[in-house]
């Protein structure tokens, strides 16, 4: 070949090798960066979907703790009526005494605007306390609620009622709801009681205790739609609230969109309360809930551009980075989960140790009037049953981290020497339990007494995992918890660990992901209340700890309480 032709072949290789080379790169970015443009526009979505989901989940859950908090205080104000409705003097008729006991609770107590008492066969009211001594010379305004009460022998809560004047006299009743319980006398109902309840009292429980930053048109409303408190007008009450509300009045909770009252959009979280059935319906501004919607979604756009600028040197490095934030955001959903469930639990305990407080003493106070008679051993089971009841609270307190504690310093090798027969005659002879003490002593910053009662519920978990018989160890030793450390939560520090080991059957993974969670238990019915673990994790995360578990179906299980260790130490 001639040295000419051979440059002008060159050159055309040359040449035509370019367009190929660049349509292979093109080829290998497209390979590259698409992915992740499709990758990066759907998890774009799900971030916005998922901050939506969650701002939804926390507005319907603040507005079913309104919902809650308004049923709790409605049946206060209707048990504070049916121990008026048991006076001796409606039993006897002496409804002169009786106007005077109904105006103290009026007047002096200051619970209700007035206390009725109505003859539901002539629908004659018999007493006001709006009046002086003697019956109102005029009808019940409302006899249809008065037969309602007569036909079904329970208590009802009214319609709200607007200011107006009371027929057949120059007054006026105020605005108010009323509480109606029926009066039995022989299975039979004789009197109506009914108390008018002011509505100022609902709406300053409603408004003070919610939230801050709902700007929006909130409402109250009974089960027909009227409305009870409304945030922004108190004098919009008994009025029928927008149709927007009505629409969902046949929905136990949810949300929706509306308008304000001044013409902006909103959306509306809403809850139904059990009892009373009414329901809470909390506005937020609709620019107030995009906002976040919007900043995660241009946030998550940016992520994705600057991801496909550096996606073919960072892939790796971007691989590893979303295994540690999905394992990070696992541990922090399963922390809010815990947290959830301990602050619902503490709540209803709490509720319910109120209760129980009053029919334990009504109940020894009714013990001492009837004592050595017939009823005597009939009040006693009663109030063994409520003793009983009053310590299961104790433990869903105790799970809820909302029990007293007297934390001290405390040597948990004392405390095992000190329960060790206790532990040998709870595990029984087929099993060997064994001490395994740190040497040099271990204290830790926690309640004795309720430590003492966790190690033993954690020594009953392991005998009941070992029917044949096996080990029980109990170990303790002192942990320096570094900064570059992490165990759950727990700020670095020392630590006194207490470990419970035994080689009984163990769990499974479905079985460890839900073991202290409160009433959760594997075993038969009656054998076990599920309290006893999530009590131990209440108490070390009261103390300032944290629980660990690990177990394997067939090998056994092990419980580390790692608990705040004494300065001492």
């Amino acid at each position: 070949m001639m040295p000419a032709e051979a440059n002008q072949t060159d050159t055309f290789a040359r040449g035509s090798l370019r367009p190929r080379y660049r349509l292979l790169l093109a080829a290998l970015a497209a390979a590259a960066l698409l992915p992740m443009v499709f990758y990066g526009s759907v998890q774009s979505w799900l971030r916005a979907d998922a901050e939506r989901r969650a701002l939804d989940a926390s507005n319907l859950g603040e507005a079913h703790r309104l919902a809650l908090l308004v049923d709790n205080y409605l049946m206060e104000e209707l048990n504070a009526l049916r121990i008026l409705s048991l006076a001796h003097e409606l039993d006897t008729d002496d409804l002169r005494s009786f106007y005077d006991l109904a105006r103290r609770a009026h007047f002096e107590k200051k619970l209700w605007v007035s206390v009725v008492l109505v003859d539901p066969d002539t629908q004659q009211i018999l007493v006001n306390t709006l009046f002086p001594r003697g019956p109102p010379r005029y009808p019940v305004t409302d006899g249809a609620s008065v037969q309602q009460v007569v036909a079904t022998h329970m208590a009802l809560i009214g319609a709200p009622t607007p200011p107006g004047p009371i027929a057949g006299t120059t007054k006026m009743h105020p605005a108010s709801i009323p509480l109606r319980v029926p009066v039995t006398q022989r299975h039979q109902v004789r009197y109506v009681l009914s108390a008018w309840m002011a509505p100022d009292r609902v709406r300053a429980l409603l408004w003070e205790t919610m939230p801050p930053g709902l700007g929006g048109d909130s409402y109250l409303v009974d089960p027909e739609g009227r409305i009870v408190a409304h945030n922004h007008a108190p004098g919009r009450f008994a009025e029928w609230a927008p149709d927007a509300v009505h629409a969902a009045l046949s929905h136990q909770a949810g949300t929706y969109r509306a308008m304000t009252a001044d013409g902006q959009p909103q959306v509306v979280a809403f809850a139904t309360a059990p009892f009373s059935r009414w329901s809470v319906h909390l506005g937020i501004p609709a620019a107030e809930y995009d906002t976040p919607l919007r900043r995660s979604f241009w946030w998550s756009v940016a992520g994705m551009l600057f991801g496909v600028g550096l996606a073919l040197g960072l892939i790796a490095t971007i691989g590893r980075e979303i295994a540690r934030q999905r394992r990070n955001e696992g541990a922090l959903q399963n922390a809010l989960r815990m947290e959830a469930i301990g602050q619902l639990t503490a709540g209803v305990a709490h509720d319910f140790n109120n209760l129980l407080c009053s029919v334990i003493g009504n109940l020894e106070l009714a013990m001492a009037r009837n004592a050595g008679t017939a009823a005597a051993r009939n009040l006693a089971e009663a109030l063994k049953a409520a003793k009983h009841g009053a310590a299961l609270t104790q433990q869903l307190l105790s799970f809820g981290r909302r029990q007293t504690l007297r934390p001290e310093p405390v040597d948990l090798n004392a405390v095992l020497q000190s329960l060790e027969g206790l532990v040998h005659n709870t595990v029984g002879e087929n099993i060997r339990a064994q001490l395994q003490l740190c040497e040099g002593g271990c204290s830790a910053v926690v309640d004795p007494k309720e430590l003492s009662l966790s190690i033993l519920n954690l020594v009953s978990n392991a005998r009941d995992a070992m029917p044949d018989g096996g080990t029980l160890r109990l170990a303790t030793r002192c942990v320096d918890l570094h900064s570059d450390e992490r165990i759950d939560d727990l700020p670095p520090g020392r630590y006194a660990m207490l470990v419970v080991t035994d080689t009984g059957h163990g769990m499974s993974e479905g079985v460890m992901a839900r073991a202290i969670e409160p009433f959760f238990t594997t075993k038969e019915v009656g054998k076990g209340t599920g309290l006893g673990l999530s009590q131990v994790y209440g108490l070390v995360k009261q103390s300032g700890g944290t629980l660990r578990l690990a177990s394997k179906q067939g090998q056994g299980c092990r419980v580390e309480l790692w608990l705040p260790a004494a300065l001492s130490t």
